[in-house]
């Protein structure tokens, strides 16, 4: 869609002719508003912009896009719909919370609790959403132009959640993706457990692994026993931070598995303390998981 806009403005494009002056119909629509001028002023905004925006979704799976933007619109693909809004309310939504904002996936969940964090008065609710803007912008390492265009859609963005909690649409905004991601396990059982060939390969990769992403998409990708993720953290071969996003990526059935478990504990050992702390940062107890 902006390539053909793009096209069609050079297609009428000359410097001798009024080039600031061109009408310029651009259907990719931005996060901000669209730039008042024309032409090659237009241009040059409007890209601007685009190249801004295009800059924080570098940053976010593209994946995790991918299941945001099917719930917003199946054929979005085919269609002139913003692709940083999603995820940009994702993220604020997770930072909210109180998580990370690098994960972007909302839970439902998270996004109930967003009703009550954010049913306050608009004046307050725009001083939320731009603490809540700073901190997404300087966990995302965002650069000074990337900054002050996106600290600039605070009041805007304040107004949209406004509206949508007196329309009871919050869920509209803070989209929870309707397919799961398809990427490793997302399975617990107390079966399926790796022979050692397998547990011995997986456990000298963790070792060696200095990269905390690729351990975690690896267990994902071959623990599918909760006897072998126990025996993973009691050997110390994933560290908390690690186990809180492997468990903040499994699926609600997963996630149920291990808070039974830790129920059942008379003494919480060292795995079951790491299990227990991550269902906890991720808003997994008995009323909402």
């Amino acid at each position: 869609t902006i390539e053909d806009g793009v096209n069609a403005f050079f297609d009428l494009y000359s410097p001798q002719y009024g080039a600031h002056l061109i009408h310029i119909t651009a259907d990719y629509p931005l996060m901000a508003q669209r730039p008042s001028c024309q032409g090659v002023l237009f241009m040059e905004q409007y890209l601007t912009f685009i190249q801004i925006e295009n800059r924080f979704l570098l940053q976010v799976d593209e994946e995790d896009l991918h299941h945001i933007m099917l719930s917003v619109s199946e054929h979005y693909e085919k269609i002139p719909v913003n692709l940083c809004q999603p995820a940009v309310f994702s993220a604020l939504g997770r930072v909210l919370c109180g998580k990370n904002p690098e994960g972007v996936i909302l839970q439902d969940a998270d996004v109930e609790r967003l009703k009550g964090i954010l049913s306050v008065d608009a004046d307050h609710l725009k001083e939320m959403v731009h603490h809540a803007m700073h901190q997404l912008l300087f966990a995302f390492h965002t650069g000074r132009k990337e900054t002050e265009y996106f600290m600039s859609l605070t009041d805007g963005l304040a107004k949209q959640i406004h509206q949508a909690i007196i329309d009871n649409t919050l869920h509209k905004l803070f989209v929870v993706p309707a397919k799961q991601k398809k990427k490793g396990h997302a399975l617990l059982s107390y079966e399926n457990r790796m022979n050692d060939e397998q547990y011995s390969a997986l456990s000298h990769f963790l070792l060696w692994c200095d990269d905390a992403k690729a351990k975690v998409e690896k267990v994902r990708q071959c623990v599918g026993s909760l006897s072998d993720l126990l025996d993973l953290l009691d050997e110390g071969l994933l560290d908390q931070d690690e186990c809180d996003a492997l468990i903040e990526q499994m699926d609600t059935s997963a996630k149920e598995m291990l808070l039974c478990y830790v129920r059942g504990k008379e003494f919480l050992d060292t795995p079951s303390q790491m299990i227990a702390s991550a269902l906890v940062g991720c808003g997994c107890t008995s009323g909402n998981i």
